[in-house]
C-alpha cells in the first residue's frame, strides 16, 4: 500500500485530477451497475444511472436550495454523465498539463 501512496504522491496536481474523476466514475457505475448504459453512442455510452448521478454530487436548483446540498456546487466538478464525456473532459484536462 504504500507503494501506491509514493506512485501517488509524484503526480502532478493535473494528473491527481484527472485520478480522482476515473475513480468517482467508476464509483458511479458500482451505485447502480444494472442501469448502467452500454450503448455505444456518443451521449449514452457507460452512461450511470440518474440516481448514482444524483449520489454523486450532481448539483441545480433543486439541490442546492430546495435540499439544502451545497457541498455539490463542489462535487458537481467530478460528476461525469457518460463515458465519452469522461475521456473527453480528461483528454483535454490533461493537454492542459502538457502546455504548463
Amino acid at each position: 500500500m504504500q507503494n501506491f501512496w509514493d506512485k501517488l504522491s509524484k503526480l502532478s496536481t493535473v494528473e491527481k485530477i484527472v485520478v480522482a474523476n476515473v475513480v468517482i466514475f467508476a464509483l458511479m457505475l458500482l451505485i447502480n451497475p444494472l442501469q448502467v448504459s452500454w450503448r455505444f453512442d456518443p451521449y449514452n455510452w457507460l452512461a450511470p444511472s440518474g440516481k448514482a448521478i444524483s449520489v454523486a454530487g450532481a448539483t441545480g436548483y433543486i439541490a442546492v436550495v430546495m435540499q439544502d446540498r451545497w457541498w455539490t456546487l463542489v462535487t458537481a466538478n467530478y460528476v461525469h454523465l457518460s463515458g465519452i464525456h469522461l475521456a473527453l473532459n480528461m483528454a483535454i484536462l490533461y493537454s492542459c498539463l502538457l502546455y504548463t
